[in-house]
């Protein structure tokens, strides 16, 4: 085993305590339809938000949120929603065919990099996105 070696969910917990990526941690699975990485994003979140504080804002239950981010339980929306509430993230509903469409438009567009060579001038790479 390695000496300096950090247990993930002690890397996990420390980077989740960060707000931007907590909320694309949680952006990451909602776009992908996942419910129950959702889920387990919450719970996450919550552990790294220390989950007694979590359930309180929310009015639940310590050990329920336990078991309703564990997968144990299948919630109520209505819950996920004080949970949400309770770690200060809001949902916001996104029109999909426009970011359909603009993930197309993306896509046909050309993307051009400089990439610096030490001290000559840098050459354009170009990118079709």
């Amino acid at each position: 085993m390695l000496q300096n070696a950090v247990p993930f969910d002690e890397v996990l917990r420390s980077e989740l305590q960060d707000r931007e990526i907590a909320i694309g941690y949680i952006n990451a699975l909602l776009s992908e339809e996942d419910e129950q990485g959702v889920l387990l994003a919450l719970r996450d979140i919550a552990d790294a938000m220390t989950m007694g504080a979590v359930a309180k804002t929310a009015g639940v239950n310590r050990e329920s949120l336990y078991k309703m981010l564990s997968g144990r339980r299948d919630p109520r929306f209505s819950t996920v929603l004080r949970v949400l509430k309770g770690l200060g993230i809001k949902l916001r509903a996104l029109d999909a065919r426009r970011e359909i469409e603009h993930a197309t438009v993306l896509r046909a567009k050309e993307l051009t990099v400089r990439i610096p060579r030490g001290d000559r001038p840098a050459p354009a790479v170009r990118h079709q996105l």
